[in-house]
């Protein structure tokens, strides 16, 4: 007959951690980058807002990344390819900035058009450990332009909030053209545009040419998708609806996408230089302090007195051997050379200096060791 043996209790200490620890892991990070995405005049300021708007009413922060809101005119934004650039770049800088794992979803109102500049959003994403998401405005390139067109023709600015009314009254033509044979249309294929989520244009017979000013979607699916999306948005959905079969899951930072510790060479020839440096100091300041009585004060100790650098560094035993600064200096050049051809490049600037002084101190241990029994070692 079997006999169940009495479970073995688990510690309550063990019990609180791995329950904390399940806690972290089922609690969904409250930071999330909602890339923009759609050709120009397609709508994508008014989704935004309307995002924003929802989220606001939930309790989630938001902070809304435009050109508008850096102070920058949208078609002097992207007159050319050397402002475009710099434009680009200062929006990403402000998202790099903005988002966090726990911090406010920051939602990106521009063009976005490029696959490879929605790849870069996506990694500082990943880098911080934030959901990510795509919200595409489909409007066909005509209605955009009529849109655009009647915008224009009004002469307002009321959809730009920083720029001037002279400014801002649409995009023009020629930019409007030229952003818009160069948008990439995203895919819910790929891990930067996943999950997708697509705002449709407006059904026939509601189209935008027969409207006066900007007129809004009038997809019967739009509200249901922008439901869906706040849900991604704020972690309490898997994603369902949307393009890419992506879940509401955070993005987990890898070798990729974290930023690099490593010491370049550099940096790892002045940890090296500074780690011989504090031998040399020391020995120096065990001499009294001034380079001209160094080469005395060392040069005239008992043989076998020692000295200690602290550190987990050994002792150095002089054993009568004269140390002068011009030993100290020509011994520290050699060793440099070696050092700096041998060492590997490691992630810790002190652990470096450290070892640095550990492997100096035995170096010129060798030298006072040969010094002291009348053999001459050349060091290459």
């Amino acid at each position: 007959r079997r006999i169940d043996r009495p479970r073995r209790a688990e510690p309550v200490e063990d019990r609180r951690d791995r329950r904390c620890a399940e806690t972290t892991e089922m609690t969904p990070a409250s930071g999330c980058l909602v890339i923009m995405c759609g050709v120009p005049c397609s709508g994508k300021s008014t989704a935004a807002a309307e995002l924003a708007s929802a989220l606001r009413e939930k309790g989630n922060r938001v902070t809304v990344v435009d050109e508008p809101s850096l102070h920058l005119h949208r078609n002097a934004g992207y007159a050319n390819g050397h402002v475009e650039k710099n434009t680009r770049g200062l929006l990403k800088a402000t998202v790099d900035r903005s988002l966090h794992r726990d911090g406010p979803v920051v939602i990106v109102d521009a063009c976005n058009g490029i696959k490879g500049y929605r790849y870069e959003l996506w990694c500082i994403a990943r880098q911080v450990g934030a959901r990510s998401c795509v919200v595409h405005c489909d409007t066909p390139e005509e209605d955009a332009r009529a849109w655009n067109e009647a915008r224009r023709g009004s002469g307002g600015s009321s959809d730009d909030r920083a720029a001037s009314a002279a400014e801002w009254g649409g995009w023009d033509a020629k930019i409007f053209a030229d952003l818009a044979s160069r948008f990439e249309r995203p895919d819910g294929k790929n891990r930067w545009d996943a999950p997708l989520f697509t705002l449709r244009p407006p059904l026939a017979g509601g189209g935008a040419r027969g409207c006066e000013g900007v007129p809004g979607y009038r997809d019967p699916t739009r509200a249901e998708t922008t439901e869906r999306a706040v849900a991604h948005i704020r972690g309490t959905s898997d994603g369902f609806g949307s393009s890419g079969g992506a879940s509401g899951r955070s993005l987990e930072p890898n070798a990729a996408t974290r930023p690099s510790t490593l010491l370049s060479d550099t940096r790892l020839r002045a940890e090296i230089d500074a780690g011989a440096q504090d031998v040399v100091d020391a020995l120096v300041n065990a001499g009294g302090g001034s380079t001209a009585s160094v080469g005395t004060a060392v040069g005239d100790v008992a043989v076998g007195e020692t000295r200690s650098f602290g550190g987990g560094c050994p002792d150095l035993r002089l054993r009568g051997c004269v140390l002068n600064p011009q030993t100290l200096r020509r011994l520290k050049r050699t060793f440099l050379k070696l050092a700096a051809n041998g060492m590997a490049r490691t992630s810790a600037g002190g652990d470096v200096r450290t070892n640095v002084k550990r492997m100096f101190v035995e170096y010129v241990q060798q030298h006072c060791d040969s010094k002291h029994s009348g053999v001459e070692k050349t060091y290459e």
